[in-house]
Formats: C-alpha cells, sequence, structure tokens
C-alpha cells in the first residue's frame, strides 16, 4: 500500500531524529517534503492517460480538466476505444500552450479535417507527483522506491531550512548549526545524484521489438 503524508513525515521526522516531533514542527516538515516532491516530479513525473470527448468542433482544446498537467507526450485522434486497431491514429502536429494560464492542445495539422463535436482525443502526459493528505490530494502516485528517495530529499531540505533559520538567532552554537547545514547539503547531494539517474533512464528510448535487428556482414553473405 502507498504511503501517505502521515506516514512519509514520520519516516522524515525519523530520519531527522526527531520522531517527538520536539524540533521540526509538522507544517516545516510538510513543506519539506513538498518542495522534494516538486523535485521529484520535474525529474520523473508521473505518466497518465487519458480520453476526452470534444464538445466542439474546434483546434483547439482545453485540458484544464487534467489536473497537475505538465507536459503532453503523445495525442491519437481520431480515437474509437471500440474498434481494437493498433496502432490507434497518431497526431503528428500540435503543440501545447498557456492561455491566461489554462493549457490548451493546438492540433497543427492544417490539411486534416478539423475535430467534430463528440468526437474522442486520447492523450497521453505528464503530471505532478501526489501524496495522499498533501495539498488535499487522495492518492499517493510514487513507488515505494521514490517514497525513499522523496524522504532523504526532504530531510536535506528541512535540515538546510532550519539551519538558515538559526543563523538569524540569538545565542547558538553556530558549529552545530553549520554541522546541520553540511548534513543538510550532503543529504540534498545524494538526492540530486539520484535525480539526474532518474532523468537518463527517462530519456532512454528501447527500439520495438518488431523492428528486428540491423543486417551485418555475416547475414548478407550467402
Amino acid at each position: 500500500m502507498s504511503a501517505s503524508l502521515a506516514d512519509l513525515r514520520a519516516r522524515l521526522a525519523q530520519t531527522l531524529m526527531d520522531s517527538g516531533y520536539a524540533i521540526w514542527a509538522s507544517a516545516d516538515l510538510d513543506e519539506a517534503l513538498r518542495q522534494a516532491l516538486h523535485d521529484l516530479s520535474n525529474a520523473s513525473p508521473n505518466r497518465r492517460q487519458a480520453t476526452l470527448t470534444l464538445t466542439e468542433a474546434t483546434r483547439e482544446i482545453t485540458l484544464d480538466s487534467l489536473a497537475g498537467l505538465l507536459e503532453v507526450l503523445a495525442v491519437h485522434w481520431p480515437y474509437d476505444e471500440s474498434a481494437g486497431t493498433w496502432p490507434p491514429n497518431r497526431v503528428r502536429g500540435w503543440r501545447l500552450i498557456r492561455l491566461d494560464g489554462a493549457p490548451v492542445l493546438q492540433l497543427t495539422v492544417y490539411e486534416a479535417p478539423q475535430p467534430q463535436a463528440g468526437e474522442k482525443l486520447r492523450l497521453g502526459y505528464t503530471t505532478l507527483h501526489t501524496l495522499n493528505g498533501l495539498d488535499g490530494e487522495t492518492l499517493t502516485s510514487l513507488s515505494p522506491e521514490l517514497e525513499t528517495l522523496l524522504v532523504t530529499g526532504a530531510a536535506g531540505k528541512a535540515a538546510q531550512h532550519r539551519s538558515a533559520d538559526l543563523m538569524e538567532t540569538d545565542n547558538v552554537d553556530l558549529y552545530a548549526v553549520g554541522l546541520l547545514a553540511n548534513w543538510g547539503k550532503l543529504k540534498l547531494k545524494e538526492f540530486h545524484y539520484h535525480l539526474d539517474q532518474l532523468r537518463r533512464s527517462q530519456s532512454r528510448q528501447g527500439v520495438p521489438w518488431e523492428s528486428g535487428w540491423r543486417l551485418d556482414e555475416w547475414d548478407l553473405r550467402t
């Protein structure tokens, strides 16, 4: 079962050796988790699919119904979910723009007919990851491995936030504050290292199995 905000907050507090919440307030831990979640989403976003039914004939489709939309990956139109054909019609010309803050998909293949009301559009897209209990979300989209990585990043952020706050406080041990800041820096270094690994894995594309392999000189010999 995926972890909730309360679960990951408790893990974060334990990582910071503050399981009794005597040092870090829950709101501060939640903010550290929120910031780390956004960084994680930018490196390895949540991938989703949706089928939209057009309400009017248009080449500009508003996508504000897709909560947390970051990027559109693929567009299939016209899409008939009952046809069972593969691959579905894939639109080659489109772009995602923002109009007054709202995401709008523009179909730019002008030689094709204009989409009509009642037709379906299938989208592959990415969103920010969500955490059950954070900012009104009811679902956690992270795998267990990413939950652990999230705690690592949030620990680094929480440590650096607190060290910055303590530096402005009278009569504190600045050496201890520096140690805390350095610990936070090391946790963030670990966090960003794994984010870079995720980015690289996201950019790799496999060759479809049905395309076979390239012929070499041995294949050409008779």
